[in-house]
């Protein structure tokens, strides 16, 4: 582990340790909270190649600090209105670190106020992402999220949805934006998910999505030689030291592609924290014909206050 994946650690340690149990609130009442994320996980192919000699994995811890304020309407509504500030560190390939700033807010909506009956979510949000030394990746993400869903027995919850995501450029000229145009990406995803109580406050959950949009890959061959939509030379995965003339940059490429996503995980208590282990798996099929597979593991600490 590196040193900056180390500090990441001690800061949310202490934090966590730091902030009194005694100031715990209820998050999805009527009220203010706040939250305090750490996550440590491993990704296999963080350059999305689809050349197994491209592709490359890494470690990423983050710590996050956020909260919100909830509002009860009446006895079937709520409204939320959240934001958050996330620092991500990269063992290896340092030029990814970045800080994400997000604003969002969410409304859900039960017709009836019945155990079984069916209520509605629409979540939207936006976040700025810097990063340490990958300009083209920076601009802001914007999220939308509507679902159906549906208690489908005793500790069994069913939903259904659909999530827009458009990644905007934010104060960057015409030139940089052609650019840095492999990054300019937006998709539709339909999902499909449920949650099992296990037993009291443990949980697991899996959802299936099938994504279809924009997607950019890593790759080490000469911008060209392969379809895409848009190129961008993207040196955070090669080995070029900066006076080698010689050394081909590896670049990424934009293209529409279909996606199927698959999230399996487990959410328990120990104390005041909640621990949730996840993994995440993508299979990707470019337009171009070219196809990628990923999958991400990690384990995160939440705690509410």
């Amino acid at each position: 582990m590196t040193t900056r994946v180390g500090v990441v650690t001690l800061i949310g340690t202490i934090l966590l340790w730091v902030v009194s149990p005694n100031t715990r609130a209820e998050a999805y009442g009527s009220g203010w909270y706040g939250e305090l994320q750490l996550s440590y996980g491993h990704e296999d192919n963080i350059s999305r190649s689809f050349l197994s000699i491209d592709e490359v994995s890494d470690d990423i811890s983050s710590f996050s600090i956020g909260g919100g304020h909830s509002q009860k309407i009446d006895n079937n509504a709520q409204l939320v209105f959240y934001g958050y500030v996330t620092y991500s560190v990269h063992d290896e390939y340092g030029d990814l670190d970045n800080i994400a700033s997000s604003l969002g807010g969410s409304y859900t909506y039960q017709p009836s106020p019945a155990y079984d009956s069916i209520w509605y979510n629409g979540d939207v949000s936006v976040t700025y992402f810097v990063y340490d030394n990958s300009d083209a990746r920076e601009g802001l993400l914007a999220d939308v999220d509507l679902s159906v869903n549906k208690r489908l027995g005793t500790g069994m919850t069913g939903h259904l949805g659909y999530r827009y995501a458009d990644f905007i450029f934010v104060g960057k000229s015409k030139a940089e934006e052609k650019r840095d145009a492999a990054f300019n990406t937006a998709s539709h995803e339909v999902y499909l998910g449920i949650d099992y109580e296990l037993q009291p406050a443990v949980y697991a959950y899996g959802e299936y999505a099938f994504r279809h949009g924009d997607v950019n890959s890593n790759n080490s061959s000469a911008a060209g030689l392969v379809e895409y939509d848009a190129e961008t030379t993207d040196r955070v995965f090669d080995d070029c030291a900066p006076s080698d003339f010689r050394c081909q940059p590896r670049y990424s490429g934009r293209t529409v592609s279909d996606i199927h996503r698959l999230n399996i995980g487990v959410v328990f208590p120990i104390k005041t924290v909640n621990v949730d282990i996840s993994g995440i798996y993508y299979d990707a099929e470019g337009d171009n014909g070219k196809k990628y597979k990923d999958w991400f593991l990690s384990v995160g600490l939440i705690w509410n206050f």
